[in-house]
């Protein structure tokens, strides 16, 4: 039996205390009664100490202030029970297997990655530039001694920057390839049997870019009216220069006005070797 604070009245349950205290006292409600009588400790998050919302007479108010803070306090539980923490980790990993394998199959998998991508971007757009500092620069947030000491201990001691430091010079060779592969969507057989002379590639690049200054010089009131060709931003050829070089393209087509465009920097390393006007569309303006 529970008694009510107020009135001394015997209830069967909580369920009827909180029935009880609706009916005969409209005064209180079940927070007010809580809060008055049953109340221990504050009704703040047990991770980040934020107000937390009431539950029910029974229970009181929850633990944490909501999923995030509910996932942390949950797996601090599990941490300090060994076996219960095993078999959390053994079903979770087992379930997330499970659920990428029926995408994989379905092809559902590519969609997702690309709406998560697409989302993560806009919600970095959104911050400001201090903001996205303090949220991915951590490294900013070391004092000059401090950063030089992770950089001497674990950066030049782990990761790629080892593996450059380590690396044959045919390792280095092959990686590169790989990486310029990849940018012209091409595997490495397809990206050998174009680029195997890399004297024509030298001479393409120069070429174009000898042709590039002189069409900026010529045609800059259409180009860049605004005058912005910086560091900040970028003279870029729309149908990339290695692209042109791969498909063979006249040097002149791709350094003709037609092609050109100022980008920020930022575009433009997004951009890579990616192009944003596409062959046909340029052909036809450069005859035209």
């Amino acid at each position: 039996m529970i008694q009510c604070n107020l009135c001394q009245h015997n209830c069967k349950s909580w369920g009827s205390l909180s029935k009880h205290i609706r009916d005969q006292h409209p005064d209180y409600d079940s927070k007010k009664y809580y809060d008055t009588f049953l109340q221990v400790g504050s009704p703040v998050c047990t991770i980040c100490n934020s107000p937390t919302k009431f539950q029910n007479i029974n229970v009181g108010y929850a633990s944490t202030c909501g999923h995030k803070c509910g996932g942390i306090y949950h797996r601090q539980r599990l941490a300090s029970d060994e076996t219960k923490n095993y078999k959390f980790k053994s079903k979770v990993s087992q379930n997330q297997k499970r659920i990428w394998n029926d995408r994989e199959q379905s092809g559902k998998d590519k969609d997702i990655r690309k709406k998560i991508g697409l989302t993560l971007c806009q919600q970095r757009m959104l911050l400001t530039a201090d903001e996205r500092k303090q949220k991915f620069g951590w490294l900013n947030k070391l004092t000059k001694q401090e950063k030089q000491e992770w950089i001497d201990s674990v950066m030049k001691n782990t990761g790629m920057y080892a593996w450059w430091k380590n690396a044959s010079d045919e390792k280095i060779e092959e990686l590169i390839i790989k990486r310029n592969a990849s940018k012209l969507s091409l595997t490495v057989d397809e990206y050998l049997s174009r680029f195997d002379n890399l004297e024509d590639k030298k001479s393409y690049y120069a070429k174009v870019w000898f042709l590039t200054e002189q069409t900026y010089s010529k045609y800059k009131s259409d180009i860049d009216p605004n005058n912005l060709r910086s560091p900040d931003y970028h003279l870029d050829h729309k149908y990339s220069v290695i692209r042109g070089f791969y498909d063979s393209i006249a040097p002149e087509i791709i350094a003709s006005r037609f092609n050109l465009e100022i980008i920020s920097r930022a575009d433009n390393s997004k951009k890579s070797a990616n192009c944003s006007i596409d062959i046909m569309t340029l052909m036809e303006m450069y005859r035209a």
